[in-house]
């Protein structure tokens, strides 16, 4: 939603601030194994409790190497989405065999996020980094929220899922002795996104799951997790 700001400028329109989101992204899941990053979100823009749009694109490829993924507001992301393309264009037109890796994007968009807060013009969304940092040689996981505060993890849940499932993940975590193999990080994250599903109600079961290895990154878009509402009947008064 758009308003106008106290304070008109001579000979132009009034400034605008969004006050608040409209459109938006819910749940985001990240988790970090031995040699990547499995990343999920499910692909349902929400017009407040209405599932207005059951399609949308809420994963990046920025290039090889770079995952970006994001809660809150759509449109945001949108003008968030057209300033990294920018970034990865000149980048690539510089040719210079040099590629910006996720800590490169990470640093990126806590400045562009700290700097939209500073003016009062924040973005309304909490953005999640994700790739294979080729520098360190390790998967690399960042998080930075609407105030431009930033932090690394090797597991994130953002939105209500943050609430929800982010213990459940971290318990399943606890049982596997080191970083957890692609296989077992998968496993974690489908049982996450079926409890997510389950109770979320802004949750729709349509995924996209990427996944980021040195080996480059991929998106799998429109997957469907298979469920059984036969547990609602364990819940009383349900029927």
């Amino acid at each position: 939603m758009l308003a106008s700001a106290y304070s008109v400028h001579s000979g132009m329109e009034p400034s605008t601030r969004t006050l608040s989101p409209s459109v938006t992204g819910g749940s985001i899941l990240g988790i970090m194994f031995d040699g990547g990053v499995l990343l999920a979100g499910d692909r349902l823009g929400a017009y407040g409790g209405l599932h207005r749009f059951r399609d949308i694109d809420r994963i990046l490829k920025v290039n090889e190497n770079v995952l970006i993924t994001y809660t809150g507001d759509v449109a945001d992301f949108q003008y968030i989405e057209e300033i990294l393309e920018d970034e990865q264009r000149e980048n690539d037109m510089r040719n210079d065999g040099y590629e910006l890796g996720p800590s490169e994007y990470f640093n990126l968009m806590g400045r562009i996020m700290y700097n939209r807060r500073s003016k009062g013009n924040p973005l309304w969304n909490r953005i999640v980094v994700a790739g294979y940092d080729k520098a360190t040689d390790k998967p690399f996981m960042g998080q930075i929220d609407s105030k431009g505060t930033v932090f690394e993890s090797h597991l994130i849940g953002t939105g209500f899922g943050g609430f929800l499932v982010h213990p459940l993940m971290e318990r399943e975590l606890e049982k596997i002795e080191g970083r957890p193999t692609k296989q077992q990080a998968t496993e974690i994250l489908e049982r996450a996104l079926k409890v997510l599903y389950y109770r979320d109600k802004t949750t729709y079961n349509k995924w996209s799951i990427g996944t980021t290895e040195k080996t480059g990154s991929t998106i799998e878009a429109s997957r469907e997790l298979a469920t059984n509402w036969e547990i609602a009947k364990l819940i009383v008064g349900y029927e």
